[in-house]
């Protein structure tokens, strides 16, 4: 996240942005590549690459309960944006 910081400061022209947001997406798959790796499975897992499906999964896991409804919500909100945002 700190090289996409200082890229986008740096950032002149649309493939200069075009790399922030891959730099992005990158530290989003890196995140949930983390949640993969550090999770015992009985089930098959979906695709490593699969970032919607793994927000589910790790927000259910992070946040369980119904008393965790409004906070799972805005966790799955906040990285449904972000990916997008580093697609777009």
């Amino acid at each position: 996240m700190e090289e996409a910081g200082t890229a986008v400061a740096q950032a002149q022209n649309l493939s200069d942005y075009q790399a922030v947001g891959v730099r992005c997406r990158e530290a989003l798959l890196e995140l949930i590549g983390v949640a993969q790796d550090a999770a015992m499975w009985t089930d098959a897992p979906p695709q490593r690459a699969n970032f919607r499906a793994w927000t589910e999964i790790i927000c259910n896991e992070l946040l369980p309960s119904d008393t965790n409804k409004e906070r799972r919500g805005a966790l799955k909100s906040a990285l449904e944006s972000a990916w997008t945002f580093s697609n777009g």
